[in-house]
């Protein structure tokens, strides 16, 4: 289907001549250059297109002696039916031309989830299964410039650190997986014009080109009207950042590692002297201190909160203990802290809510449910958004305060929040919203008579309950967590 070069060695040759290994990124080829040699295999993700091609090609060229040691590692989705058959044939056609082994994966079962996230953690998936299978020690990945600058519009507006602002770094892992990108020095226009020059097909992928993704609105809309807005290279100068936000975060994992040794005590950490240390040093000593004891303590299992939030949990003065996973709680006791095993998370059961009355929920919290006079404060109150939906929803009377009942979610479920453009399933709103696994098994769930959900604490109501203007009474919600959630 596709007339591959004969000569795509030769071809791979000259692509390094254009791009040679002293303008990829130095750690980055370093690493290569430390594992191969040691008989170490490496694997390299290619989806057909100019960039993971552009990497296929210059690490099999630059590493002539271990081409023995390097798989291809391809995913296909099966999204967009001949076209993605197209790519899996162009990537088999490279493996077969360059002598290399092709792992190729499929969804198990009829993708009914679409969105970025899932897709890649199907792709993930698969690189941990062949990793483990193959012993392939590293995946190297086509990322380059632009990456640089699409990461970062992405994840500003979600509120990261330095740590997300360096994404993606030329080595990084995720639990085993190691990943390797020695091309971000070079920008997507880069990449094809050097392909164009030795005349090396590549696959173009008709969906980057739709706005239905954010990374793609962001790819699409966003980076070239940046591009264009300013009077110096943008890549050039987000390279320097990058570069530059990584020494920091050294920095601070450095002064982190210094002041985890002075708070640790045994299996304790010493709260006082953390709060002396700065919030963000913080972050990192607690990070450090309980990964630490989790891979120490083989019955932990993996842990389920944000170092950040953590961080603001325990700062508050009225913080006793927090749970980090299903079954291990953090304990602050007389200016020490410390971990300790418990039993796995119990949802909460069907519990009816009687009329104007406070309800203690067996995980320690505490709802209420009352009719309350609807005034024109009250009105304004609402319809101004000042009700804090952590704490407090306010509903249409029409389902009466007698056939309210709160348990914890079910699989499945579905939500449509106020002013949300749809409905989702419940947990997928929890995962937006980054929930640790108690959150979503204990907060509890507000329903009406007929098993449909008006409000989950955290969340706007439901639009179907939304209180309506001319009404004269509402129903007010109540929820108040215990220390664990």
């Amino acid at each position: 289907m596709f007339d591959l070069p004969d000569d795509l060695h030769d071809r791979a040759n000259q692509l390094l001549d254009f791009c040679p290994a002293e303008n990829w990124n130095v750690n980055a080829f370093h690493f290569l250059k430390q594992v191969l040699p040691q008989d170490g295999s490496i694997g390299i993700a290619c989806s057909g297109g100019s960039d993971s091609t552009f990497a296929l090609l210059l690490v099999f060229s630059a590493f002539p002696k271990f081409s023995s040691r390097l798989s291809i590692l391809h995913y296909n989705h099966g999204l967009r039916g001949n076209a993605s058959n197209a790519d899996e044939t162009l990537v088999r056609g490279l493996a077969e031309k360059l002598g290399l082994k092709c792992f190729v994966e499929y969804p198990n079962e009829k993708q009914t989830k679409l969105d970025e996230n899932s897709l890649r953690e199907l792709r993930l998936k698969f690189f941990c299964r062949v990793q483990h299978e193959y012993d392939i020690k590293a995946i190297v990945q086509g990322h380059h410039l632009d990456d640089i600058a699409e990461t970062l519009l992405w994840r500003i507006p979600r509120g990261v650190s330095v740590d997300g602002l360096i994404s993606p770094k030329p080595i990084s892992s995720l639990g085993d997986l190691i990943f390797v990108r020695p091309f971000l020095s070079f920008s997507k226009v880069q990449i094809r014009e050097s392909l164009k020059k030795c005349l090396i097909p590549w696959r173009e992928d008709s969906s980057n080109r739709e706005n239905t993704y954010l990374r793609n609105k962001t790819r699409n809309l966003v980076v070239p009207i940046w591009k264009k807005s300013l009077d110096r290279d943008l890549l050039k100068g987000l390279s320097s950042t990058r570069k530059l936000l990584e020494q920091d975060s050294q920095a601070l994992d450095y002064h982190a590692m210094k002041g985890f040794e002075k708070c640790v005590s045994g299996q304790e950490l010493n709260f006082s002297m953390l709060r002396n240390l700065p919030i963000a040093t913080q972050r990192r000593v607690l990070g450090i201190w309980i990964k630490k004891s989790f891979l120490e303590n083989a019955n932990f299992t993996k842990c389920s909160i944000n170092f950040g939030q953590l961080t603001e949990i325990i700062n508050h003065e009225r913080f006793k203990s927090v749970q980090l996973s299903e079954n291990c709680i953090l304990k602050r006791k007389n200016g020490i802290l410390e971990l300790s095993e418990v039993q796995s998370i119990t949802p909460l059961p069907n519990i009816s809510v009687p009329a104007n009355s406070i309800v203690f929920l067996p995980n320690g919290g505490k709802i209420g449910v009352a009719r309350v006079e609807f005034s024109r404060k009250l009105s304004n109150f609402i319809f101004q958004r000042k009700v804090n939906q952590s704490h407090h929803a306010y509903i249409s009377d029409r389902f009466g305060v007698e056939s309210l009942f709160v348990r914890s979610r079910n699989r499945g479920e579905t939500y449509h929040p106020m002013g949300a453009p749809g409905t989702k399933k419940l947990a997928d709103w929890m995962i937006d919203r980054k929930w640790t696994d108690v959150q979503k098994a204990q907060t509890p769930v507000f329903l009406n008579s007929n098993d449909h959900i008006v409000w989950v604490p955290g969340f706007p109501p439901a639009e179907f309950a939304k209180v309506s203007k001319s009404g004269t009474s509402v129903i007010h919600l109540t929820y108040e967590h215990s220390d664990t959630l």
